[in-house]
């Protein structure tokens, strides 16, 4: 192997240097992070579903939420501009993806842009239904 090869990337169809690789990767992660939001760290396990789809609903990991987004971790990559919604205990957001990124751990962290949230009914210990938000 020639010290030349060594520093190529052979992708499908594509030559790239190493850093040209790494500096493709920081512009995602960088793309990732657009939300000018304070994000809270959640990691929570949530359901979606896609909008329109007759499928069971898919199982991931809320990692972290914001005002105008979430970003959750999926088993299998979602194309950007698919309407999925993400329900747990206490809400139902419809949202739209922004992003999906592949990472180390054969899984998928997308980025969604909250379209609509809603809360849902939930119950405190001892007080029967109740909404999160008390008017």
């Amino acid at each position: 192997m020639s010290e030349h090869s060594a520093m190529r990337y052979e992708g499908p169809g594509k030559s790239r240097s190493l850093l040209e690789n790494v500096r493709r990767i920081i512009q995602t992660k960088e793309q990732l992070n657009r939300r000018c939001e304070l994000r809270y760290t959640v990691k929570e396990i949530v359901q979606y579903e896609f909008t329109g789809r007759k499928e069971p609903e898919n199982l991931g990991v809320l990692l972290d939420v914001s005002r105008s987004g979430l970003r959750m971790t999926s088993p299998e990559p979602i194309s950007e501009g698919t309407v999925v919604s993400v329900k747990n205990k206490a809400y139902e957001a419809m949202c739209e993806v922004r992003n999906c990124l592949a990472t180390t751990d054969k899984s998928y962290e997308i980025g969604l842009k909250i379209v609509t949230f809603t809360p849902r009914f939930s119950e405190a210990p001892g007080e029967g239904p109740c909404l999160d938000s008390q008017p």
